[in-house]
Order: structure tokens, then sequence, then C-alpha cells
């Protein structure tokens, strides 16, 4: 018994014409009465009644109908499992994300990323940039979202790009503004900690040190992030950050993008160069495409 031979069968049996069905199918009528006959006779049944008013399905028939329904689903089912397993569409993805990194955008992609590719299995880790990159690098996890960093040496592909800004508490004086430059920055005191030129701060410090003529008042002695933020959500002074990290206290502060052209932030997802995945290839890829329709 052929999968075809049910397809034909259920053709006839779904539309009780043999005339609708071989058009339906695609063929003539004399063959695909051929094919049913030989269906019934490897079955040992009839099928059909035949009459010149109506064909109808005999017992034998009724019960064939449910039964090749079943085989011709499951035959679907398998072709496009071993196709997505041929594709790489199937398999686990482990994924490592820096808090800063993991945000609205890079999420919202993901989350198109598996409704597309229902075979993959995706199972997410957090952790600091250093710790992830060793980990990448020995192949424990497949890719990793991350910002810019040159000590990352592994292949990347652009996820979005993100604003540079600046966070600033409610009460500020530019609170109101949409977006601001350097110029509207001098003397303010401006929380950069001992930041390294490929995170948002350290790119800020950068712009600053570059416009030095300005005046600003550049405070380096606060370490992470979330101190930065802190002290200019109770307005001791402002702070450097992505549109994506000034989400960590949507309530407290106030982002506000800078003009500047050189202000654009790259989110980079870092492919292990030790991974086995078969599902990395597609989430590249996809990735890929997804920046290149928003560009």
């Amino acid at each position: 018994m052929e999968i075809r031979h049910l397809r034909y069968f259920v053709a006839v049996a779904e539309t009780l014409s043999f005339t609708v069905a071989a058009r339906q199918l695609g063929m003539a009528q004399p063959p695909l009465s051929v094919q049913i006959k030989r269906l019934e006779e490897e079955i040992g049944a009839r099928l059909f009644d035949r009459s010149n008013r109506k064909t109808t399905l005999t017992p034998a028939g009724r019960h064939l109908l449910k039964r090749a329904r079943e085989i011709i689903q499951l035959s679907e089912q398998a072709r496009t499992e071993i196709e997505d397993a041929t594709a790489g569409r199937t398999g686990t993805l482990e994924i490592g994300v820096t808090p800063l990194a993991f945000s609205s955008e890079p999420t919202r992609l993901l989350r198109k990323f598996i409704r597309r590719h229902r075979g993959i299995r995706v199972r997410i880790t957090k952790g600091e940039a250093a710790s992830l990159l060793a980990r990448l690098i020995s192949g424990e996890i497949d890719a990793a979202y991350g910002i810019a960093d040159e000590s990352w040496t592994p292949s990347k592909v652009v996820v979005c790009t993100s604003r540079l800004g600046m966070a600033l508490g409610k009460k500020h004086r530019l609170q109101d503004r949409q977006r601001i430059s350097l110029s509207d920055l001098a003397g303010e005191r401006i929380f950069v900690g001992a930041a390294e030129n490929t995170d948002p701060a350290g790119k800020a410090f950068t712009l600053l040190t570059r416009h030095s003529s300005l005046s600003f008042d550049i405070d380096r002695t606060l370490g992470s992030v979330e101190e930065r933020l802190w002290q200019a959500a109770i307005g001791l002074g402002i702070a450097p950050a992505l549109a994506l990290e000034a989400e960590f206290l949507a309530s407290s502060l106030r982002f506000l993008p800078l003009e500047e052209k050189d202000a654009a932030f790259p989110i980079f997802c870092y492919a292990s160069p030790a991974s086995h995945s078969p599902a990395l290839a597609p989430l590249l890829e996809f990735i890929t495409a997804a920046e290149k329709a928003a560009s």
C-alpha cells in the first residue's frame, strides 16, 4: 500500500466524486479509477459503492478513511521533521545573555524566531560578559547576546542597534527634551565609571573627551551600571546609557538619546566556534535577514 494510493482514496472519499477528485489531484479520471481498483484488490475489500447517480463509501471505506488520514498526516509530519533536521531547524540552542544586551528588541526577535522554528528548543542563561565569553569559546553555550567588545573574537551578527544617550532624573532641567546634544550637557556631572571603550559608558567617555572644550564634570569613581543609573535617578548627576539600559529604571529615569551621528550602538549575537548545534545557523540567518529588513 503506497501513500499516493491513500491520497487518491481520501480525495475520492471526501468529494464522493471520481471526476472532482481527479480534477483536484491534477490527473484524468480513468487512471484514478484504476488506482482505486488496485487499492481495493490489495486490501481485499470494496471501498466504494458506485452507481450512475452517486458514489458512497462502504463500511470498509469508512474505516479506511480514518486510518488513511492518520497515515498521511504522520507521513507529512515525518517528512517535515526530516527536512527540519537536515536544514538545522531542530535541536537545542543554549544562548547566554548579559543583563544589558537582552532587552525589548532582542527579545522580540528571538520570540519571532521561536515561533517560526517550532522544532528548536531554546534555553537562556544569564551571566556577565567575561564568564559568557569563556563559555562561548568552550562551546558550553551556542551563542551569546552582547555589546561590541574587541576581546570577543567569535564571529557575530548584528541583532539591533540601540541609541546611546543619557539617563536623567525626572526633575532634571533637560527632562522635557526629546533628544539632546553634547553641548546641552556642558557643566553637568556625568557618571561614566572606569568603563572600557567597548561599553556604552566607555563610548560616551570617548565622545565627551573629544569635546573637552565644553567643560564636562566627568565622574569615574562608580563601577557598575546600576550604581551610575541610581546616582542619576536620585538627581546627583546624569549617566550614559543605551535606550535598553534605561528600561531597568524606567519609573525613575528619563532617557534622552544623543543627536551625534556616532552615538549608535550595535548589539551583537556572537556564535560559538565550538558549537555543534544544527540550530545555530538558522538563528544567525534569521537575525541577519531581520537586520537587513530593518535597515
